[in-house]
């Protein structure tokens, strides 16, 4: 994957200092400071209390957060953006939403992703590295923790949940 050009906004110092070292942590992800030299960031992470009109221009996709989301939902509506070419955002609806979003691990959360967007076992076991056994595992304990009964099911409960990440 190209490395991405992000910049963080949040009213809190403590919140956007904690995410730009977390972010930076990433490999292929490059924290910016958004300056009228340098070219736009590719993806603009908002905190939910931010509008995306008073940060960043038109052409920068926004991934909005809230403080329920774990680092790793973060970064995976990050890269699904670039992925997408589309302004998406990250906020859950409820807090039984915020209490299951957390109750997911990362690794459940990858596979729900995975799911959503339309690969099999199989192929999301290959994707992963992992056996395709262990993916239907993680299945089930999605579908107990989102309380449905098949992956179609999962992928809408998570969607108006706001757990997946949403094209604008």
């Amino acid at each position: 994957m190209a490395q991405l050009r992000l910049a963080v906004h949040d009213d809190r110092p403590l919140v956007r200092d904690g995410l730009t070292l977390l972010l930076s942590d990433e490999p292929d992800l490059i924290v910016v400071v958004p300056d009228d030299e340098g070219p736009p960031p590719d993806v603009a992470v908002i905190g939910a209390n931010a509008t995306p009109e008073d940060t960043v221009v038109a052409s920068t996709r926004v991934v909005q957060f809230t403080d329920a989301m774990s680092i790793e939902m973060i970064v995976a509506a990050v890269r699904d953006s670039a992925d997408t070419n589309r302004r998406s955002r990250v906020r859950p609806t409820s807090e039984r939403t915020c209490r299951t979003a957390m109750a997911l691990t990362p690794r459940e959360f990858e596979v729900l992703t995975c799911i959503a967007a339309g690969l099999s076992a199989t192929e999301v076991s290959e994707q992963l590295g992992l056996a395709r056994k262990t993916v239907e595992n993680h299945k089930r304990r999605i579908f107990v923790k989102l309380d449905v009964q098949n992956q179609g099911h999962a992928v809408a409960v998570a969607t108006r949940a706001g757990l997946l990440v949403d094209g604008l």
